[in-house]
């Protein structure tokens, strides 16, 4: 399992000194998304070339009909139509391509994924795997149908309120995000940004891109000091001043458990030291 950042585990995964900067192959959004996921994957790109990631090419999930808007797409079609629907087996399950050509791998490769499993088939798929997940209707129960889930929190109670099921629609002034990673046994690595709405996919990457304007520290640096083993968090974004959002952080999630980080870092901006408790051990 591909963990986010971790002072342990650095050498092995997002080391530049150790493999050289390394890339990834795909930066993918949803052929039907809307706009604001596009310019959330610009702020994605962006973070990753702080960390000296360069990005090999963009594209979409499912390809386009319409001749003016083709572009690559990395996900396999089972049937014969256009619709998501025709992306997935006789079970519902999606699958990625091997390649989009002789010379771009798709499975196997590095896949950044921007915008929920609703607007983008990659997002979907990956929700079989990560230890944050939407609540697909029809295949999730009633209580945390069109929710987030830490399926790794302590509290199985699925209680809805503060912690482990989170739901942007209960209240416009705030939203919820998840940030998560996941290794394939065949070598596929997916990094996936998406929020609960729109606005949320975007100001998840702009949590992880940062803001110097605000002194908001970028996520991807933050994420680098983070406890060994996490790979997926669930970002709260207060939207009280809607165009100045400000972040928490309710759910540090593993493969097994959660973790409480009482994260102290310089901000990069601003020089001063900040200490700020991050996910919580949340014991019903």
């Amino acid at each position: 399992m591909k963990v986010l950042w971790s002072a342990n585990d650095w050498y092995e995964t997002y080391d530049e000194t150790a493999f050289g900067p390394g890339r990834y192959e795909w930066v993918t959004v949803g052929r039907d998304a809307a706009t604001v996921d596009c310019a959330g994957s610009a702020m994605v790109t962006a973070a990753f070339k702080q960390k000296n990631k360069t990005i090999g090419l963009a594209g979409e999930d499912m390809f386009d009909t319409v001749i003016a808007n083709q572009m690559p797409n990395i996900m396999n079609q089972f049937g014969t139509g256009a619709t998501m629907t025709d992306y997935m087996d006789t079970i519902g399950r999606a699958a990625l391509n091997d390649d989009w050509c002789t010379y771009w791998p798709v499975a196997s490769s590095n896949l950044i994924s921007i915008g929920g499993p609703i607007a983008n088939l990659l997002a979907y798929y990956a929700n079989d795997f990560t230890d944050a997940i939407y609540g697909i209707p029809g295949y999730a129960g009633t209580a945390y149908s069109d929710k987030l889930t830490g399926i790794s929190c302590w509290n199985r109670a699925w209680a809805g309120t503060d912690y482990n099921v989170y739901s942007s629609g209960d209240d416009p002034t705030k939203g919820y995000a998840v940030i998560s990673t996941y290794l394939d046994i065949n070598g596929t690595e997916i990094f996936e940004v998406w929020g609960h709405w729109g606005r949320d996919t975007y100001y998840a990457t702009q949590w992880l891109h940062g803001d110097a304007a605000r002194g908001i520290n970028p996520g991807i640096l933050q994420l680098q000091e983070a406890p060994a083993g996490l790979t997926s968090i669930i970002l709260k974004i207060d939207y009280t001043d809607p165009k100045h959002p400000t972040f928490s952080i309710p759910e540090l999630l593993g493969t097994i458990s959660e973790r409480e980080w009482v994260h102290t870092y310089t901000n990069i901006y601003t020089g001063a030291n900040q200490t700020i408790t991050k996910g919580g051990i949340h014991d019903p």
